[in-house]
């Protein structure tokens, strides 16, 4: 009997460098964070053991039928192609101002690429399991939401943390004063509570799961995020479709739509800062965020001049005075986020690499949902194994269904939680692949005259 490791040292690392965003501010260096040179040490390990160990290349390849490795192949050679098409020096590594400028963009896409590599190399050189990985990805998301409520609840700061995501924020004036926000709990909070809902918690027993997605569902709330809460919701739907509850679903669908529509009067007649916050969308874009609609605005614009390669990173747009609360100005955040990709993954990635980069990167998150929704569906599972899988199955369905959406809001497509999610999502297709592939080979249809076949061993 082939020994199961229970733990895994490098996915545990690679997992806590990739989504923990721990800052080098501390020691001097800005809009750096620890992972950039945490991940290219990891990859030389993972390299020089390779390279030990006889060099079989399988080692870092996906099991056939799993194309999420080959469409991160021909994303990264755009982005590749790219570069050399409009160089950026690495000197501004750090970024420009922001930590989405300069160089640093591309070098993210790089360890990218490096965190999914690691993660598929070490499953399959050690035959990891994926209830493991799973295990420990879920103690990284619950290290990361204990420390948001910390920040959250004592309004201190941990050092190494001190980016925006871990800033929380306090409306100060205005019908949402006193509302908080704080982006790296409601984030995470969201996956813990997808991970909660589809089965594949750490926490077995009903009555601790029901504790957890509480806490986890207090975090999405507290968090702030108007996109978390739709999105929460939008998952839900789609955790009630794969179950296949389609009254359910039909009755939630109509619930969402009738609260949707009376939105503004729940935001006008609460009495609640956090709920206010939450339920304060404007009729448009323009009046909901208008950061976010100038970007589209002018990315959308762009895209449609240079619609199949894009403008290219680094290219600035001067887009001159906008209108901002009834004042015109020179707003630079919104021209370095159109050059170099930022609150909005899916115009940024269309505003500057076009459709023919823009294609393979969504089939990236779609490819896995085509993949999986078979097994996510599965009416009666036969045994543990087949359980285990359509809960894995789900879970990627629902939080790629809720990222996809997140993407129209937040992300440029380079940063590293992306990858993490990426090869988690590989490792658990390969695993039901090759149960499958076992299982034909196992079971075979023997022909006979009078019937359609019989099954043997």
């Amino acid at each position: 009997m082939q020994h199961k490791p229970a733990f895994s040292l490098i996915h545990l690392l690679i997992f806590f460098v990739g989504l923990v965003p721990l800052s080098m501010a501390a020691v001097g260096v800005k809009n750096f964070e620890l992972g950039q040179i945490a991940i290219p040490l990891l990859s030389v390990f993972t390299f020089a053991n390779f390279a030990i160990t006889g060099g079989n290349v399988g080692l870092f390849k996906n099991v056939q039928g799993n194309c999420i490795g080959m469409f991160l192949g021909i994303f990264m050679f755009i982005i590749l192609l790219n570069y050399i098409r409009y160089p950026l020096l690495p000197t501004s590594l750090v970024g420009e101002g922001g930590s989405t400028g300069g160089f640093k963009s591309y070098y993210s896409y790089v360890n990218g690429m490096f965190i999914f590599l690691i993660v598929v190399y070490w499953t399959n050189r050690n035959n990891i399991p994926v209830t493991t990985i799973l295990r420990m990805f879920s103690w990284i998301v619950i290290l990361i939401v204990s420390m948001g409520f910390f920040v959250h609840i004592t309004g201190s700061s941990i050092p190494g943390l001190e980016s925006h995501k871990w800033a929380g924020k306090i409306t100060a004036g205005g019908a949402n004063a006193g509302a908080t926000r704080l982006p790296i709990l409601e984030q995470f909070s969201q996956i813990g509570l997808f991970l909660t809902l589809s089965g594949c918690a750490l926490f077995k027993k009903r009555h601790l799961r029901l504790i957890v997605g509480i806490v986890f569902l207090a975090g999405v709330y507290f968090g702030g995020g108007r996109v978390a809460l739709l999105t929460v919701i939008c998952g839900a739907i789609v955790f009630l479709f794969l179950c296949r509850r389609f009254l359910l679903t039909g009755i939630m669908i109509g619930s969402i739509l009738l609260v949707f529509f009376s939105i503004q009067a729940i935001h006008q007649l609460s009495s609640n800062p956090q709920l206010s916050r939450l339920t304060s969308f404007g009729s448009s874009i323009e009046e909901t965020s208008i950061m976010r609609y100038y970007i589209y605005k002018y990315g959308w614009k762009a895209f449609m001049e240079n619609p199949l390669f894009g403008t290219g990173y680094g290219q600035s747009m001067n887009i001159g005075l906008i209108k901002i609360r009834l004042k015109y100005k020179q707003d630079y955040f919104i021209d370095k986020e159109l050059s170099m990709g930022g609150h909005a993954a899916h115009i940024s990635l269309l505003k500057n690499i076009g459709l023919v980069g823009y294609i393979p990167f969504i089939l990236l998150w779609v490819s896995p949902i085509i993949i999986l929704l078979p097994v996510a569906m599965r009416q009666y599972p036969k045994n543990t194994i087949e359980i285990s899988h359509s809960r894995q199955a789900r879970f990627v369905i629902v939080y790629f269904s809720a990222m996809l959406v997140r993407m129209l809001v937040e992300g440029s497509g380079s940063e590293l939680k992306y990858y993490v999610y990426l090869s988690l999502a590989a490792a658990i297709i390969d695993e039901i692949l090759l149960h499958q592939k076992l299982k034909q080979k196992k079971y075979k249809i023997i022909p006979i005259a009078y019937d359609h076949g019989v099954i043997s061993k």
